[in-house]
């Protein structure tokens, strides 16, 4: 598949420093989220171009725009194939917008992560199509939009960086969401191995700021079979998740902060991720 002329390629390293201000970035960003849908691959050198450019670049005034979540409100009340085939436009452009963002944050989250890797936003986000088979909703499309972005993108099962983009209900999370039980026993054997460097991570100050710990709903009553009941980590290994979340009000996303918010929140989250990606690994 054709990858960019080598002109291009000079025009994206000759580009001043002066001039990498949100308006430049945002005609970037549009570029390399647009091509994709012109059959256009981006190969990994114009990628890394593009993500040293945000480096130390401001991000936009604006998370998201408020377009976005007043489709996704329209699409609540209008969620039929009928309405969406007849406002697609309205669906390209959140789409375009939640793309924009998940470029920021595979740039900002890479800053002190270099384990995700260069990500494409195919790799951080989600159809908006339900699979509606055996479900008794019906309801032909999804009514948020998420972008996650983890080691080798959303496919892999490994610790993540999750943002939620649904009106009433946006929220931060990350981690570990339903892990299949190979994974899980790797996980509760790593805690139950290193409880106390486990247990550190989850009272760090600035972890418990923002997330405050792990999700506790989905957990067994008693301590799984072939681990010691009396284990100090026993709590921790009735989980049959270990996520965190941290709830955002739709005006947050408005806020020229809140980016900046989240890369420190996310920073926050990587010990975590990176103690669960330690035990997945040791699985291979």
């Amino acid at each position: 598949m054709q990858s960019f002329p080598v002109r291009e390629k000079q025009k994206y390293i000759a580009l001043p420093k002066s001039r990498l201000y949100c308006k430049v970035y945002e005609n970037l960003a549009f570029v390399l989220v647009h091509l994709p849908t012109e059959r256009t691959k981006i190969n990994s050198f114009a990628l890394r171009i593009f993500l040293l450019t945000l480096r130390n670049t401001p991000f936009r005034k604006m998370a998201l725009q408020k377009t976005t979540l007043t489709f996704l409100r329209t699409l609540r009340s209008n969620n039929n194939r009928e309405w969406f085939n007849a406002n697609k436009d309205l669906y390209l452009a959140a789409k375009a917008d939640a793309e924009q963002l998940a470029m920021e944050l595979v740039a900002g989250i890479g800053e002190f992560d270099s384990s995700i890797g260069l990500l494409e936003p195919k790799d951080c986000m989600f159809r908006i199509y339900r699979d509606a088979r055996f479900s008794h909703d019906k309801s032909p499309y999804k009514t948020n939009l998420g972008v996650v972005v983890q080691r080798g993108g959303k496919k892999t099962p490994y610790g993540c960086y999750y943002v939620h983009v649904e009106p009433g209900t946006c929220f931060l999370s990350g981690g570990i969401y339903m892990p299949i039980p190979e994974t899980l026993k790797a996980i509760r054997q790593s805690i139950d191995a290193s409880w106390e460097e486990f247990e550190a991570i989850v009272k760090e100050k600035n972890f418990k700021k923002y997330f405050g710990g792990i999700v506790d709903e989905n957990r067994l009553v008693k301590v799984p079979q072939g681990f010691d009941k009396t284990s100090p980590a026993a709590e921790f290994l009735k989980q049959k998740d270990f996520y965190v979340t941290r709830a955002v009000a739709d005006e947050e996303l408005y806020s020229p902060t809140f980016l900046k918010q989240t890369i420190q929140a996310f920073k926050s989250l990587k010990p975590l991720n990176d103690f669960f990606n330690a035990a997945i690994d040791d699985m291979e």
